[in-house]
């Protein structure tokens, strides 16, 4: 929460926040506060790197402060862009190396990020809070937004409907839409007064209201020209494998949805290899299982 009034967001707003989102991390439950602005985050420590930080993540040196829901897979390249030899050891958070990129790259710190993240930085030099979601919208980002009164957001719309001053007001229109299959506006929400950050885009929120910017977006005139359908098939393979061992990186187990379809498979498949060669744990499945109705049946 961001108080855009001269006053302190109380605890137990907070609390109410997290109560709704407990069950997105039991690992540990965290708070931060400093004048107007409040963090909370229920931690679910996902890679081995993640549970040797406490978040929020505040840094005094620079004045930054840091939740995040994030799992980075260009760690590497971004080690050697910061170009700091306290990190080379590669234990460092990928929390922290977020922190860092915009320590460094400001706002353009997203553009630098190859990943699944969602998160906020509150900068107190600046008196803003920057945010900012992954290219492909997979962690999700709510938000809402009082001129004048107050700034919220968080994992899932319940936290943010926990917020007595935040209306529940049903979004007309967005309901017209679902119930014609017709959704161009990824920013809306079946609540007028709640939105979503859509994917590739970041946020910055101060006392003049908020800024968006769209920091990646496709290009759909490249095209790539290689000689053969078999070159073709090993850059494909290339890169699925690359993706998959990304998402591998855990401190437990593994697992992915296996259906009778080609993408579900391929990624099973590449996941079960990698495995196998001592990249990581064995893989477990998950598949839908309907006894009454067979054509849904995915066993066979």
């Amino acid at each position: 929460m961001f108080s855009l009034r001269n006053e302190p967001v109380n605890d137990s707003r907070v609390q109410r926040m997290i109560d709704r989102l407990a069950h997105r991390g039991s690992d540990r439950v965290s708070t931060w506060h400093s004048e107007r602005i409040a963090f909370a985050q229920c931690c679910r420590w996902t890679t081995s790197e993640s549970s040797q930080v406490n978040l929020p993540l505040h840094c005094s040196e620079s004045d930054l402060t840091l939740v995040a829901d994030a799992r980075i897979d260009n760690r590497d390249d971004l080690i050697r862009l910061l170009e700091d030899e306290r990190y080379v050891d590669n234990s460092i958070s990928d929390e922290k190396l977020i922190l860092l990129a915009y320590k460094r790259w400001g706002s353009a710190a997203p553009a630098k990020l190859l990943g699944d993240f969602s998160f906020a930085i509150w900068d107190e030099r600046e008196k803003l809070l920057f945010c900012a979601r992954d290219f492909a919208g997979v962690r999700p980002f709510y938000f809402a937004h009082l001129p004048g009164k107050l700034f919220a957001f968080g994992s899932e719309i319940k936290a943010l409907l926990s917020e007595k001053e935040i209306p529940a007001d049903i979004n007309d229109e967005r309901v017209a839409d679902f119930l014609t299959h017709i959704t161009f506006d990824h920013s809306y929400t079946f609540y007028e007064h709640i939105e979503r950050l859509p994917a590739g885009h970041s946020l910055i929120v101060n006392e003049n209201g908020l800024s968006f910017e769209r920091y990646f977006t496709y290009d759909p005139s490249f095209e790539l020209h290689l000689s053969s359908d078999d070159e073709y098939a090993e850059s494909f393979k290339e890169i699925l494998t690359e993706a998959v061992t990304a998402r591998l990186r855990s401190r437990g187990s593994v697992a992915t949805t296996l259906s009778g379809g080609l993408d579900s498979s391929s990624i099973a498949a590449v996941a079960a290899r990698l495995s196998e060669s001592g990249v990581d744990k064995p893989i477990h499945t998950f598949s839908a299982v309907f006894d009454a109705v067979p054509e849904c049946d995915e066993r066979a």
